[in-house]
């Protein structure tokens, strides 16, 4: 695709400013923000409606292809929020048109930022970001689990290296349910930094080869525990690989929850807490996925869910998104602190979410509350 291509989203955008505010619950007003770049930073070009004048501007050789668009293009955290509320109102799109100026700018070689260009390195040569040693990747994994089955745990990155508990927690989940399952001995990064920094060729690489070895594996539906991951290869890979997945893909909460209502997973043992939820943009947004994470909190005994201001598709990001905090680490903390505050202001014992990525931002960010993962909570009432 090129920039042309989404002729039919920058030229329509009227500067409504819708894509600024998400309303609050309830049947009046007053609005909220929903864009952490456009609050933070300020200035139009900052806001979607202003990176729609950017594109414009490209198109129409006002503007040129420089590196003076890098900080306004790339300080996107890509949650989704101002697509959903722009599509929703008049079925336009803003995401695709900043996720393909990103590609641009790394075709004529202006783009991305060094640290990703970095990252591009790493996962070539280590299949992670974290340049982490691709032989250490499966160290959090019990000795007995397979690596064939019809079903696969694909446990991505931030699980296998830095949030290794909450990998642990899937496994101990599924043995719990007496689920037979696989873990890959060969898993690849799924190409989110890639993706979201605007490389396609690699991306197309990854997805080979990551597709490749779930069919060897003898994959017929593939868990996972990050939204990131889940969100590239259902939505991206089809896109990059140009054919259907041969496999069914499903977040752990989505499934849980499956085995949940079927009575093949019980929830027994009380956890008193009181709690809220933080939506991850790549599950709820992005996917959809709102009521499943709610409704195993549900079944967990003792458990109470109070919702914040912003919710579902509504939901403040953590920060996390679209390689921030690689690339602006302060902006990230600054997103995650402004979750935090509306977390506290529930008067709830901890923040849940159902994301590694989400887990990382939310408590680099600092706080007192205690942030874990729904698998986590629901490993420990089984």
């Amino acid at each position: 695709m090129a920039l042309e291509d989404y002729s039919q989203f920058i030229y329509r955008c009227s500067k409504c400013g819708a894509c600024r505010f998400s309303k609050k619950k309830g049947e009046h007003g007053p609005y909220n923000s929903t864009c952490p770049s456009g609050v933070r930073f300020g200035f139009e070009s900052y806001w979607p409606s202003g990176k729609n004048d950017i594109a414009r501007g490209l198109l129409e050789g006002t503007l040129e292809w420089s590196g003076r668009l890098i900080h306004r293009v790339y300080s996107c955290t890509t949650c989704g929020a101002c697509d959903q509320i722009c599509r929703e109102a008049t079925g336009k799109r803003t995401f695709p048109v900043i996720m393909e100026l990103r590609r641009e700018l790394v075709r004529r070689n202006i783009g991305p930022v060094p640290v990703l260009k970095q990252a591009r390195k790493n996962i070539e040569k280590f299949h992670n970001p974290q340049k982490m040693e691709h032989e250490k990747r499966l160290d959090w994994l019990p000795e007995d689990v397979n690596s064939k089955g019809k079903i696969i745990f694909y446990a991505g990155c931030t699980a296998s290296y830095m949030r290794q508990e909450i990998a642990r927690s899937v496994v101990k989940v599924l043995k719990s349910a007496d689920i037979e399952f696989g873990v890959l001995e060969d898993e690849w990064c799924c190409g989110y930094p890639d993706f979201y920094a605007g490389y396609e060729d690699s991306l197309k690489e990854t997805a080979r080869h990551n597709v490749e070895v779930l069919e060897k594996a003898g994959a017929e539906k593939v868990l996972f525990a990050c939204p990131g991951c889940y969100d590239v290869f259902k939505n991206h890979y089809p896109e990059f690989l140009d054919r259907e997945l041969p496999f069914e893909t499903a977040h752990t909460t989505e499934y849980f929850n499956e085995l949940i209502k079927g009575g093949v997973l019980k929830p027994a043992k009380e956890i008193e807490k009181r709690v809220t939820y933080h939506d991850p943009c790549k599950l709820g947004r992005m996917n959809g996925v709102y009521d499943d994470p709610r409704e195993i909190m549900r079944n967990i005994p003792g458990l109470d869910l109070v919702e914040m201001e912003r919710d579902r598709e509504f939901s403040w990001c953590c920060g996390g998104g679209g390689n921030i905090p690689l690339i602006y680490p302060d902006f990230a903390r600054w997103t995650a602190g402004n979750r935090l505050e509306e977390a506290e202001s529930t008067e709830v014992d901890m923040l849940v979410s159902a994301c590694p990525g989400c887990k990382n931002s939310l408590k680099d960010a600092g706080g007192n509350m205690e942030v874990v993962d729904l698998t986590e909570l629901l490993a420990r009432s089984i």
